[in-house]
């Protein structure tokens, strides 16, 4: 089990005036120990994370390192699993690796893809993911 640390703003100001609270990565590690993945099993890769290329870049050098990987499960929110999927495979793709992705849209969301249009909150995620994959189209892919 790998995964990438976010950026968490909000811990980070907090921290900055001395307040303590647990960090993104902290509160994944916690979760998948409570779904009964076995610590050593999960693989923390340092990093900060400021987008899914960032994401990508991190997995791919680990990968990398560790020929054993054959298959990589994303698990992503429903309206980013395209997207996604477009940067692990270019950023594989560009490292050398010859890797099976496969995504998995997280069921742990109130975002309905068949009725987006009829919540605010929900056209906005689909307005900003289509603004990101056509960034990612046309200049991300190149970096």
């Amino acid at each position: 089990m790998l995964y990438v640390s976010p950026i968490d703003p909000a811990k980070h100001f907090l921290d900055s005036i001395n307040v303590p609270i647990p960090s993104t990565a902290k509160s994944f590690h916690d979760a998948l120990l409570n779904l009964n993945v076995k610590g050593q099993d999960i693989v923390y890769l340092r990093g900060p994370g400021f987008s899914t290329q960032d994401e990508a870049f991190y997995i791919s050098r680990y990968l990398k390192q560790d020929s054993t990987i054959g298959e990589v499960l994303i698990v992503s929110s429903s309206f980013h699993s395209r997207r996604a999927y477009l940067v692990f495979q270019d950023r594989f793709e560009k490292a050398g690796l010859k890797i099976t992705i496969n995504v998995s849209p997280s069921r742990y969301t109130d975002f309905n893809p068949n009725y987006w249009y009829t919540r605010k909150a929900d056209a906005a995620v689909v307005a900003t993911e289509w603004m990101k994959l056509i960034y990612y189209l046309f200049v991300g892919q190149f970096q």
